[in-house]
């Protein structure tokens, strides 16, 4: 029985060594790495560049992933370039949008950012946030301060020449290599006509941007003055409550004529409309006419 339980507790030591070297020693070649990621984020935690990688987090696969990605690839792509005075316009009929196929590398020995590495998908996006801003700087002539389509067009051999040197230039310092870059013609620049229309939209767009704040600082202070109003008919609740308090005989001959504004009180009597202790005037004389008293006054 002792030799049976031995053999037993040697048999699962033997499996989680095996386990353990299985899940958590991972060798890679220089055409790929190794990443580690969060399976509930999907967010990078690690990259392994090595020949051979220990990665103990590889035993607990319902909490960790690791995965090997490629170190060349290519994608076809479009770029988007926006054009600075209509940022603001979400419609991306108002975009420049520059078609490009795109080889590339990426540098193991420099990864400044390795948050997109967690897909091929996220490396495209990368680039494309990257290519988006050298774009926009080498058109920015024709762009700023007023869109010219015609120039665009005339010129266009000569940007996308310019275009593909500075690509080519500025990319590796995110940790990309690219191999090759081809812009393909022609791209979408939006027509001058319809750049005057979105200049018209986002002028609407800042007027009626510019009436809803004034209506919301107007909302404001209506909801100030409002407040400070309730405050003072709550003090005159409060009034009106501490006289009933110090004379709760007056609630027999009272009842309330109005809840609004102010708070009317009514004094009532069978015969004279008036308690008895208000029946004669303070010369004798029992009043003439009947009417309200407001106690708030």
């Amino acid at each position: 029985m002792k030799t049976l339980i031995k053999l037993l507790i040697k048999l699962v030591i033997f499996s989680a060594v095996i386990y353990g070297l299985y899940f958590s020693l991972y060798k890679s070649v220089s055409e790929d790495f190794v990443v580690l990621k969060d399976t509930r984020s999907n967010g990078v935690m690690q990259v392994y560049t090595g020949s051979y990688n220990f990665i103990w987090q590889g035993v607990m696969p319902w909490k960790y992933s690791v995965v090997k990605m490629p170190v060349k690839n290519s994608s076809l792509v479009n770029i988007p370039v926006k054009i600075p005075s209509l940022s603001s316009l979400s419609d991306d009929s108002y975009t420049i949008k520059l078609p490009a196929n795109i080889s590339y590398r990426i540098d193991k020995s420099n990864m400044p950012d390795i948050s997109y590495l967690n897909s091929k998908n996220g490396i495209e996006n990368y680039i494309i946030e990257k290519a988006s801003l050298v774009c926009q700087t080498v058109l920015m002539n024709y762009i700023e301060p007023v869109y010219d389509r015609n120039r665009i067009l005339k010129d266009e051999k000569k940007i996308i020449d310019l275009m593909t040197s500075e690509f080519m230039k500025k990319i590796p310092v995110i940790g990309v290599i690219p191999d090759s870059v081809e812009f393909i013609s022609p791209g979408y620049f939006p027509d001058n006509k319809y750049f005057s229309e979105g200049l018209a939209q986002n002028r609407e767009m800042r007027e009626l941007d510019f009436s809803n704040k004034k209506q919301e600082i107007l909302l404001a202070k209506k909801l100030i003055k409002d407040k400070h109003e309730n405050e003072l008919y709550y003090e005159k609740l409060l009034r009106v409550s501490s006289i009933m308090k110090d004379n709760p005989e007056i609630l027999k001959f009272i009842y309330i004529d109005k809840m609004g504004d102010d708070i009317k009180v009514i004094i009532s009597s069978d015969k004279t409309g008036l308690p008895a202790m208000f029946n004669e005037s303070s010369d004798g004389t029992k009043p003439g006419v009947k009417g309200d008293v407001d106690n708030l006054r």
